[in-house]
């Protein structure tokens, strides 16, 4: 849940949303209250305010966890994140790693 809320944060509480563009459960620590904090920002771009999106120049992010439409069309939004954190969830109810369930192996 707090990742969640962390999400929720750099997309809406914040003046200019931040991406994170490489959620995935490694970057995702427990402190010693077991609290979730999100880590490792390196590539997290801000969209400028009155845009709806960031065009980059390159796909940033872990094989498995990157959202599809964004390889395809170098649009950076918040469904980015979104995206990696539903593949978190499937993660965690399936105890299998992304990067194996869509290769095919």
């Amino acid at each position: 849940m707090e990742t969640s809320y962390a999400i929720c944060y750099m997309h809406c509480g914040t003046s200019r949303p931040i991406v994170h563009l490489d959620i995935k459960s490694s970057s995702i620590f427990l402190d010693e209250s077991f609290t979730a904090k999100l880590s490792n920002f390196g590539f997290a771009v801000s969209i400028a305010p009155g845009e709806d999106f960031f065009r980059g120049n390159s796909v940033e992010g872990t094989f498995g966890y990157v959202d599809p439409e964004y390889q395809e069309t170098l649009w950076v939004t918040e469904k980015c994140d979104v995206c990696s954190f539903g593949v978190i969830l499937v993660e965690v109810l399936t105890g299998q790693n992304p990067s194996e369930m869509f290769s095919g192996q």
